[in-house]
């Protein structure tokens, strides 16, 4: 699924065309538990965008209904509150009550339904003028890709990571593959979603050349694909679309038996 939006830049970016699209597959899983966003809307009375990425954590029962609960919640966000947000006052405060909402349904919704196992990633992309903000929860990533370069934006809540963090565990190998799927974070819990929000401090990113890209995916995606081949791939001279179902079937090819997942938005005059 693709689209194309036009906003007004900042900087001198002038008028700037917004492309997106959603690539996915179930994989070799018995369930296809991600789910997607791709939503407009109004921040300081300009158009804004919102992409998300939720993977239902697929051991648990109740995977696919948490991904659905967090992608609505993100999608109620947008539409009600967004708009509402005084030019001046940050968005950040926006992006962790919103975080918070997903949170509270899902648990809700496994005290009804009397679930035990239930939870979800999920990595949220605010992008307004030539600003964006980008906030998750678990292991779902987003990446910014800009001047020739790849960037990764989150830190993957997970022991895997964590062991990488400290130098005990080389990412890619056989042990990082087993200890990546061990979340120390997700949504579904009882406590307040502990959520991580890019830039870390106050402040926003910045878009400051005329082509720049956001992919956000689930890790059906990244856990077969090294970050230079996702890069080659986002800059082949072919449209988004194409780009984004080739990094699928890559990850395909080189053995992923996970459900796999993008969301993509490429900006440029």
């Amino acid at each position: 699924m693709a689209g194309i939006a036009q906003r007004e830049g900042a900087d001198g970016l002038g008028t700037m065309q917004i492309a997106t699209c959603i690539s996915t597959t179930q994989g070799l899983r018995v369930e296809h538990q991600d789910r997607t966003l791709v939503e407009e809307s109004v921040l300081w009375g300009q158009p804004a965008t919102v992409l998300a990425v939720a993977d239902g954590m697929g051991g648990l029962e109740a995977g696919g209904i948490a991904a659905e609960l967090a992608v609505e919640s993100v999608r109620v966000n947008a539409h009600r509150d967004l708009p509402l947000i005084r030019e001046g006052k940050s968005p950040r405060l926006f992006l962790r009550r919103l975080f918070q909402d997903a949170n509270l349904r899902i648990w809700d919704f496994s005290l009804k339904k009397r679930i035990e196992s239930r939870g979800t990633t999920l990595v949220v992309a605010l992008l307004f003028g030539d600003r964006y903000l980008v906030a998750h929860v678990g292991d779902s990533r987003c990446y910014a890709i800009e001047d020739g370069a790849i960037r990764r934006l989150t830190d993957d809540h997970s022991v895997a990571e964590q062991l990488v963090k400290v130098g005990q565990l080389t990412a890619g190998t056989g042990l990082w593959r087993q200890y990546r799927s061990q979340l120390t974070r997700c949504l579904g819990e009882e406590q307040c979603a502990q959520v991580d929000i890019f830039p870390a401090r106050r402040g926003y990113g910045r878009i400051s050349v005329a082509q720049f890209a956001f992919l956000l995916c689930s890790d059906g995606l990244y856990g077969e694909l090294e970050d230079a081949e996702i890069l080659d791939q986002m800059r082949r001279p072919v449209g988004l679309q194409e780009r984004c179902s080739s990094l699928v079937l890559r990850a395909l090819k080189n053995g992923s038996t996970d459900n796999i997942t993008l969301v993509a938005a490429e900006l440029g005059e």
